[in-house]
C-alpha cells in the first residue's frame, strides 16, 4: 500500500515549481523520502518539489504531476539526477517509491537508534543515495520515537492513578505538553 497517495487534481502548470503547494497538501507537508515534517524544520522553505524520476533521464516528465514530490532540500539534493542504469533495475534495484508502497515497511527498517536498516535492494539503494542516516533525519526519528514513548508512558500513568488532584493535573499539563510538541514537529 502506498505511504502517500494523491488527493489534489491540480490544473497543468508550465513549471514543475507551482505544483508545490498541492504536493504539500498530498504529502502531508512532509518529506516524502526521509519524513521529516515542515514542523521539524520549521517551514515550507526548507522543501522543493523532486522529480522522482530525474529530468535529467526523462524531461518529458517535466510538469508531469505524478512525477513530482515533495521532499526536503537535503533530500533533493542528494537524489538529485540519480536514477538507477538498467543493469541495476534489472537486478531489481532502485528507488523506494512512497507512492506506490510504504518504504518504510517495504524495504526499511526503523531501528531504536533513529537509524534506518535496509531490508531489500530497493532499501539499501534509496538509503544509500539519499543518504537517509544522516544526523538531521536521525534526530528527527530519534525525537520522534522518545516523543511517542513519554507520550504512551503519560496516557498510561494517568489511566492506573487515582491519586491526589494535583499530582493528576500535573500529568495531565505534562501529557498537554508532549501532545502540543508532537502536534508541532512531527504532525
Amino acid at each position: 500500500m502506498a505511504f502517500f497517495v494523491r488527493a489534489s487534481n491540480p490544473p497543468q502548470y508550465q513549471r514543475y515549481k507551482s505544483y508545490k503547494r498541492h504536493l504539500r497538501l498530498d504529502f502531508r507537508f512532509r518529506c516524502a523520502y526521509c519524513e521529516v515534517t515542515e514542523g521539524y524544520l520549521r517551514g515550507p522553505d526548507a522543501f522543493g518539489a523532486d522529480h522522482f524520476k530525474p529530468f535529467k533521464h526523462f524531461p518529458e516528465l517535466d510538469c508531469a504531476y505524478q512525477n513530482l514530490y515533495y521532499c526536503c532540500n537535503q533530500c533533493n539534493a542528494k537524489k538529485r539526477a540519480q536514477w538507477p542504469s538498467v543493469e541495476l533495475q534489472e537486478k531489481g534495484i532502485g528507488f523506494a517509491d512512497p507512492c506506490v508502497e510504504d518504504p518504510y515497511t517495504a524495504h526499511l527498517l526503523i531501528q531504536p537508534s533513529g537509524d534506518l536498516a535496509p531490508s531489500s535492494k530497493i532499501g539499501s539503494y534509496t538509503l544509500e543515495i539519499i543518504r537517509l542516516n544522516r544526523e538531521e533525519c536521525r534526530r528527527f526519528r530519534t525525537k520522534r520515537i522518545g516523543l511517542i514513548a513519554t507520550i504512551r508512558e503519560y496516557r498510561s500513568v494517568l489511566a492506573e492513578h487515582d491519586g491526589p488532584e494535583e499530582i493528576v493535573d500535573s500529568l495531565h499539563r505534562a501529557l498537554d505538553r508532549a501532545e502540543a510538541e508532537w502536534a508541532e514537529l512531527f504532525a
